[in-house]
């Protein structure tokens, strides 16, 4: 059927307010067909958030430890979708199981589990509809997560809590990497290969860390970039900051607190000695 100039005035009319069901009785035609039209047009209907009871309220205000730690998370391993007002992440199950409780100190996120295609592990996802913190994270570059630094989230986030988003981050796209027998020790974050490490190596320098950054070309499919440390020395340093005060907060998953363990020669020396480092 073919959109006649009073439907398309109808659609900009009432689409906003009124939504996808309202223009389909008016209009006499399905609902997806209505729903295909409006994002064609680049239409919104915004009217039904207006007195929604959000249960993720925005995170980048009054940041505390946890959410710091939650948008580090989102910056590595979370997604937004625009046309749904959504936040969300999703990670294997048996992780998500040892820091699920970390977000719900910022509100009662949706959760929902899934089967990966051919795999045997779950993920579960947790999932935030929030119009007003989707703009927020927006304004602060989550979406183009995959090439900036997060220069803009890392200026409003407190020093104490900085630790917390590294954390998130390591969390994500972080790897400790030990072979005793060949004495190699290794921590690095990868992303994309069009990645800004700015705030990493910044880091790095400030706790005197040495580091190296590669942009690596697998094939014409596959390439990406990592900043790295392979200096034991190096990675301990970082590990006592980044970790400092982890046996009471337990902010983080355990399984890399664990791995980074043994990184740290003289076990009697807690992970408090680089706690008070200025960030």
């Amino acid at each position: 059927m073919k959109w006649e100039k009073s439907d398309i005035d109808n659609m900009i009319k009432y689409y906003q307010n009124k939504g996808p069901k309202y223009l389909s009785k008016l209009l006499n035609r399905d609902v997806s067909l209505v729903r295909a039209k409006a994002s064609k047009m680049n239409l919104k209907f915004t009217q039904r958030y207006k007195n929604y009871d959000y249960k993720v309220n925005d995170i980048t205000i009054n940041l505390n430890e946890y959410s710091s730690y939650v948008l580090g998370f989102l910056w590595t391993d979370g997604y937004l979708l625009k046309n749904r007002y959504t936040v969300g992440i999703g990670i294997l199950k048996e992780d998500m199981d040892n820091v699920e409780w970390i977000f719900r100190k910022t509100g009662n996120w949706y959760a929902a589990d899934r089967k990966r295609k051919n795999r045997k592990k779950f993920i579960r996802e947790l999932i935030a509809y929030n119009p007003n913190l989707l703009n927020k994270l927006i304004d602060l570059d989550f979406d183009k997560k995959s090439f900036i630094s997060p220069q803009k989230i890392w200026n409003i986030i407190p020093d104490e809590y900085k630790k917390y988003f590294v954390r998130g981050v390591v969390d994500g796209d972080g790897c400790f990497y030990v072979n005793k027998k060949n004495y190699v020790y290794q921590f690095c974050i990868s992303s994309s290969y069009e990645q800004d490490w700015g705030i990493f190596s910044s880091l790095f320098e400030k706790l005197n860390c040495k580091y190296t950054e590669k942009r690596i070309i697998s094939n014409s499919r596959s390439k990406h970039s990592r900043i790295m440390m392979s200096s034991r020395y190096d990675i301990s340093n970082f590990i006592k900051w980044l970790y400092s005060g982890y046996e009471k907060d337990n902010i983080g998953l355990w399984r890399k607190y664990e791995k980074s363990l043994l990184f740290i020669k003289n076990k009697e020396k807690t992970l408090e000695e680089k706690s008070d480092i200025n960030i």
